[in-house]
């Protein structure tokens, strides 16, 4: 393994905790996995600016791999996660659109990273555009999974990897397993509607 292949997971991991420390701003969130939030300690303005400074330095260690590809790849990660916040403040009407946006938030919230990061190893480790295919594919597969067995953590209790049980219910986010429910029980639909505003 080269040494900027191992960049790159740095850089993921970077690019991870700059969206979770904006992501406990924007959702108010006072603990993630039984520790006080950034916002919590220091204030929103300070952990917004924090996020902004690992974001900045995750673009100054892209551009030291001397990597268009992976510049762009890596770019395309953050675009992705502002794109998914945005997705996460809509709501469609039509069952099938909602399921459709759930997906398309969760690629962009979480499986992007991972499909990039492994696209962007495989862009430095070989020249082959369909091993670059199979590596995003691969990762956009196991981003999807993560996704959907955290949102299932949700409704059960973690308190073994300290995630608080229904903290996306209380922010009235519709989940994969609330849109399950939906399609599982179709009498319940207009309550399960109500509640998460959809």
């Amino acid at each position: 393994m080269q040494a900027s292949q191992r960049a790159i997971a740095l850089i993921a991991e970077m690019i991870h905790t700059a969206s979770l420390v904006h992501d406990d701003v924007i959702d108010d969130t006072s603990s993630r996995r039984g520790k006080h939030t950034v916002n919590k300690i220091w204030g929103e303005k300070k952990a917004v600016l924090a996020g902004d400074l690992i974001l900045s330095v995750v673009s100054i260690g892209g551009a030291q791999t001397g990597n268009t590809a992976v510049i762009s790849t890596l770019t395309r990660v953050i675009e992705d996660l502002v794109c998914g916040e945005f997705l996460q403040l809509g709501s469609k009407e039509n069952e099938h659109e909602r399921f459709a946006q759930y997906l398309e938030k969760t690629f962009k919230n979480t499986a992007s990273l991972i499909a990039n990061s492994c696209k962007a190893v495989s862009v430095l480790g070989c020249p082959d555009p369909v091993v670059h295919e199979i590596t995003y594919q691969y990762g956009k597969n196991v981003g999807i999974a993560f996704q959907l067995i955290d949102d299932v953590f949700d409704f059960t209790s973690c308190s073994n990897i300290g995630k608080p049980t229904s903290a996306d219910v209380n922010l009235r986010l519709a989940t994969g397993p609330v849109l399950f429910a939906c399609q599982q029980f179709p009498e319940m639909n207009a309550m399960i509607m109500r509640w998460f505003s959809l």
